[in-house]
């Protein structure tokens, strides 16, 4: 019978813990926003139905992502210097963190640019960084559809849906 030290099932337990701590219900938005803009070593990106847009790309916790129509292809810039990020978290990869596709989306379409503004990478899906909306208060919401006329979400082929043509 092989046996595990407490401590070392407790740092193997602890990001599952500090996820439940975190996103566990009556928490603020700001809390859901602080863990739902970090992605964990192989977050599958995935897709969902709804019925307002079709067929949409959403992170592995169900969120909905969206594009900024600002942002030039593979360059953020939503950012933390005009608080952009306050209300649209970017799906942010950590050190040695990345995305994969889930059924229905396409993995030569992820990929990472490197300009956030604390050193992270934020993700890309056919070259347009994606992001959360904290009006959205848990899955199967996009509430951030149109917002500005300049968020939208994004098909599993990259199209953004709903934005006008520029």
């Amino acid at each position: 019978m092989i046996t595990q030290r407490p401590a070392t099932l407790a740092w193997r337990y602890l990001p599952a813990l500090l996820t439940t701590v975190a996103c566990g219900s009556g928490t603020s938005q700001a809390a859901h926003a602080t863990h739902t803009t970090r992605v964990p070593p192989g977050i599958t990106i995935t897709t969902r139905v709804l019925p307002t847009a079709g067929r949409i790309l959403i992170a592995g916790n169900g969120r909905t992502l969206y594009v900024y129509t600002h942002d030039r292809r593979r360059s953020v810039t939503c950012t933390p210097a005009d608080d952009c990020t306050k209300a649209w978290p970017p799906l942010l990869a950590g050190p040695g963190a990345r995305a994969v596709a889930g059924p229905g989306v396409r993995n030569p379409l992820i990929d990472a640019d490197n300009s956030a503004a604390d050193g992270g990478r934020v993700i890309t899906y056919n070259g347009w960084p994606l992001y959360f909306f904290i009006g959205d208060n848990g899955p199967g919401q996009d509430n951030g559809q149109g917002q500005g006329h300049d968020w939208y979400v994004i098909s599993p082929s990259g199209q953004v849906i709903g934005a006008p043509a520029r």
